[in-house]
């Protein structure tokens, strides 16, 4: 089985996506008992840190050749 999740097709969507994690846990203990704060501020992160390009078919394609050469 091969995942498409764009954070295993790129490495601008990885880092993305590992510093969005960051970002919630930090504000996770910040805002301990507060989810709807840490919801609102991830939203607001988001906003300020968008990830305009995801992936592209062509990156899908890549992703392919790799799990094939991989198991070859």
């Amino acid at each position: 089985m091969i995942t498409f999740f764009p954070q295993y097709l790129t490495e601008r969507s990885r880092l993305h996506g590992l510093a969005k994690k960051a970002e919630k846990d930090r504000l996770d203990k910040l805002h301990p008992d507060a989810p709807e704060k840490v919801k609102a501020a991830l939203e607001e992160w988001d906003k300020a840190n968008p990830l305009a390009h995801a992936a592209a078919l062509s990156d899908v394609a890549d992703h392919i050749d790799h799990v094939r050469k991989v198991r070859d």
